[in-house]
């Protein structure tokens, strides 16, 4: 008898094991985060503060770098360890005893194709719509009519104020 429970109780597991384990597989894909890429920026050129000690003079300029790419590009790109290219020199500063350094990095973000994709698309219709604007110039300068039209019209009531004094 015990051995009839043992041994359904292994075909029973058998049977069921295999569902168990396509169930943990879909879970896992379905919880998988999407692949990233590394997505970068043109390079950003930033000096910095001086400091009398060099470590902290650079620690600044990290900083004040950092600020600037997130004001430029957002927050994803303004990390300095994923930065690529970077370069720091610092020097001292003539008959001073302060370092002053500069900071060349191209900031990177990691990024989904997705993300990558829209960045790209923004980006280019930023170019269409500063290509419009050139046009429009273009032709403001090249038409006359239009020249007068966006010329300011003088304020006569400059001229006028000593009159009102008379009067």
């Amino acid at each position: 008898m015990k051995k009839y429970i043992f041994v359904s109780i292994i075909i029973f597991t058998s049977l069921l094991l295999p569902s168990i384990s396509t169930n943990a597989e879909e879970k896992k894909l379905a919880t998988e985060p999407e692949e990233t890429l590394p997505f970068c920026q043109k390079p950003v050129k930033t000096p910095g503060p001086g400091n009398v000690v060099a470590s902290i003079a650079q620690l600044k300029t990290i900083i004040i770098w950092s600020d600037i790419v997130t004001t430029k590009h957002g927050k994803d790109f303004s990390l300095w360890h994923q930065a690529q290219s970077k370069n720091i020199k610092c020097k001292k500063g003539q008959g001073s005893r302060y370092y002053y350094c500069e900071i060349n990095a191209i900031p990177c973000a990691q990024k989904t194709q997705n993300e990558i994709d829209q960045i790209l698309e923004s980006a280019e219709l930023e170019k269409q719509k500063k290509e419009q604007e050139k046009e429009k110039k273009k032709k403001r300068k090249s038409n006359p009519k239009l020249r007068q039209m966006n010329k300011p019209k003088q304020d006569l009531t400059f001229y006028l104020l000593p009159l009102r004094s008379i009067f």
